[in-house]
């Protein structure tokens, strides 16, 4: 048997606010990176890549698809195919989505659904876990993967065993699985030895799995196969049809693996799932006090802590701290205790819903052209960096409220005005007037870098008509 024959699939979908804040609707967690080192998603697709597996199938929201195709041009790892969900539904309809792309192409297909978005994969260990449980797969079983208790691994899923026991070493039979939240089920497996901590990773075949999705999760299964047939296919690129914010949102684990048996195949150890700081905290490199420090960030006499700058410009500063995270942004500051976690994605939702917490819009904006970020507002002016990636361009639009003023810093680029165009180099500035059709475009090989000032009664982010979604220029320089 070749693992060239499995499937990866990488689910991408959503923003997961146990990553506040960091995580955000422009920049989701999987996305993110830290200094030099890979995002999520880079890992995953790398992991798969060297664990010797075919091409991945990428799923992920169709606002975020330009970050999918930038990261994966960054390793340069061919993939199956690409699909973009019009709105994020959960795992469970992701899952259901790549499931019935997979069976269309061929039925008999063994998928390695990767579930959590910052799951770290030791290469020889799981690549031997997947040789055992292929043949499984292959036969129809649904196949999932799990440590012994004391492994010392993040964990939320608990595998209760029907025969065997968690110190086990080969496939075994599994009763059910249950969420380790649970403090009933927490005690039992500290107290038995009936479970393993499981991974978030499974091993079934397309076949299989979409008659599961028919026995347990049967509306989900329709809307999603809806969307698929309504979708619309270009080379690698799948995009679903709007149906598909219809399905129920809800996880893989709640809607299939709650009502699932199956087999495990054990893992000695060397995986695991990070799902929160505190996750990212235990995984990570730490000196002999227990102190993790990232970016512009320096501990002193601190403990157990964690100390990470996501910007240049933001210093971080630890001194007696013990059980502490510490995540600074751009535009935000988290200082948690470890222990109350769990109550990080209450508080961000209560603290978002807020009027305030929207009232200058986000910070960091991505586009498939480049990005933005807001250098300072005011009532009646905002300042920011604009960012135009090679070959890429503004689509046209106007301003009802406002004019904008842009100063090259860096770079070649080609403006449009009510249909006169004209070269702009640095040191050129441009004035949009209010009313006035406008696009931007980057011919060159360089990045294009703008000031751009804005000022106006009006300056939300609402106060436009855009005239075209054209993001790439026609003549871009070879």
């Amino acid at each position: 048997m070749s693992l060239r024959s499995v499937c990866p699939v990488i689910l991408c979908s959503g923003r997961d606010q146990n990553f506040w804040p960091v995580s955000s609707d422009a920049l989701p967690q999987q996305f993110a990176k830290t200094g030099d080192a890979p995002s999520a998603f880079q890992q995953s697709l790398k992991a798969a890549f060297e664990l010797g597996l075919g091409p991945a199938l990428v799923v992920a929201l169709s606002d975020h698809r330009h970050l999918v195709d930038d990261q994966i041009a960054e390793y340069g790892i061919p993939v199956r195919a690409v699909v973009g969900l019009p709105e994020d539904r959960g795992t469970s309809a992701a899952a259901c989505a790549a499931t019935e792309i997979v069976a269309a192409e061929n039925p008999d297909t063994s998928m390695l659904l990767m579930l959590a978005d910052r799951q770290v994969i030791h290469q020889r260990t799981i690549a031997e876990a997947i040789s055992a449980g292929y043949h499984l797969s292959d036969s129809g079983q649904f196949v999932s993967f799990g440590f012994p208790p004391g492994a010392g691994v993040p964990r939320s899923i608990a595998i209760e065993l029907a025969q065997g026991t968690s110190l086990s070493t080969s496939p075994q039979p599994v009763a059910q699985f249950l969420p380790t939240s649970d403090t009933a089920v927490a005690g039992e497996i500290a107290a038995t030895g009936r479970y393993m901590w499981g991974m978030q990773l499974v091993l079934v075949s397309a076949k299989t799995l979409r008659g599961i999705y028919g026995r347990h999760a049967a509306p989900i299964r329709a809307t999603v196969r809806r969307a698929v047939r309504e979708g619309q296919v270009n080379g690698k690129s799948h995009t679903l049809g709007a149906c598909y914010s219809a399905a129920d949102e809800t996880s893989f684990f709640t809607s299939i693996m709650q009502h699932q048996q199956g087999t495990v195949v054990p893992l000695a150890s060397g995986s695991s799932t990070v799902e929160n700081w505190r996750d990212a905290w235990q995984s990570a490199e730490k000196d002999r006090k227990g102190v993790r420090v990232e970016g512009n960030a320096q501990a002193h006499g601190c403990n157990d802590t964690y100390l990470a700058s996501q910007s240049d410009g933001m210093q971080v500063l630890g001194i007696g701290l013990s059980n502490i995270a510490v995540v600074a942004t751009r535009d935000a500051v988290l200082v948690m205790d470890m222990d109350k976690t769990e109550e990080l994605p209450t508080v961000v939702r209560q603290m978002e819903a807020r009027p305030s917490s929207k009232s200058q819009g986000p910070v960091l904006q991505l586009h498939p052209w480049g990005r933005t970020e807001m250098l300072q507002t005011g009532p009646t002016h905002r300042l920011r960096w604009v960012i135009i990636k090679p070959g890429c361009r503004i689509p046209t639009r106007s301003h009802l409220n406002r004019k904008e003023n842009w100063v090259v810093v860096e770079g070649t680029g080609r403006v449009v005005r009510d249909g006169v165009t004209e070269l702009i180099c640095e040191n050129d500035s441009v004035l949009i007037g209010k009313g006035q059709e406008y696009s931007i475009e980057n011919p060159g090989k360089a990045t294009l870098k703008l000031v751009e000032v804005q000022t106006g009664p009006y300056l939300g982010d609402d106060d436009q008509e855009v005239v075209d979604t054209v993001y790439e220029t026609a003549d871009a320089e070879e």
